[in-house]
C-alpha cells in the first residue's frame, strides 16, 4: 500500500473512533445527569424523612403529644397509610390515646398478614370500602400528593399528611 492510502485509513479509523468517542460522551453525559437527578430526589425525599422524625422527637422531648391534634380536630377513627417507620411511630404515638386506629393502608399490603397489634392492613382500594373513618394519615410524606389524588377519588376521609401534622403542633 502506499503512504497516501495508510493515511487515509488511518484517517478514517480516527474520524470513526473521534465520532464513537464524542457520541460515547454524550451518552455518558446524559447517564451522569439523570444519575446527579435521581440522586437529589433521593437526598430531598431521606432530608423530608429526617426532618419529620427529628419534629416528632422534639415534640416528644416537650412532652406534646401527636394524639391532641387529633382530639383538637374532632378526628376520632384514623386509618394509617403507610406500615414503614413513620407509620410506626405514628401508630405508637396514639396507642394510648382517645384516637382509634382503623387499620393501615399500604401499597404492599398483599406481603404484610397484619400490622402492629394484629391491626389489619389493607391495598390502596379496599379503604374505598371502608367505613367510619375520619381521617387518614400519610407517612410517606414524600409521596403525599400522588397518595392523596388517589385516595381522595375513593374516600370521604379527610387525607392529612404526617408531616402537616407534625409541623402544626
Amino acid at each position: 500500500m502506499s503512504l497516501k492510502n495508510n493515511i487515509l485509513k488511518m484517517l478514517k479509523v480516527l474520524a470513526t473512533g473521534g465520532a464513537g468517542m464524542v457520541f460515547g460522551a454524550g451518552i455518558m453525559n446524559s447517564i451522569s445527569k439523570k444519575t446527579i437527578e435521581q440522586e437529589r430526589k433521593l437526598r430531598e425525599r431521606y432530608q423530608q424523612y429526617y426532618s419529620v422524625a427529628s419534629r416528632c422527637l422534639m415534640l416528644k422531648n416537650d412532652g406534646k403529644k401527636i394524639a391532641d391534634y387529633f382530639e383538637e380536630k374532632q378526628i376520632r377513627t384514623v386509618a394509617i397509610y403507610g406500615v414503614g417507620t413513620m407509620g410506626n411511630i405514628l401508630y405508637n404515638e396514639l396507642a394510648d390515646s382517645n384516637v382509634k386506629v382503623s387499620c393501615f393502608i399500604d401499597a404492599n399490603a398483599e406481603e404484610l398478614s397484619y400490622g402492629l397489634d394484629e391491626v389489619e392492613v389493607l391495598i390502596p382500594d379496599e379503604v374505598c370500602t371502608k367505613e367510619n373513618i375520619d381521617a387518614i394519615i400519610v407517612t410517606p410524606v414524600a409521596d403525599y400528593d400522588e397518595i392523596r389524588s388517589k385516595l381522595e377519588n375513593c374516600s370521604s376521609a379527610q387525607i392529612i399528611s404526617f408531616e402537616t401534622i407534625v409541623n402544626s403542633i
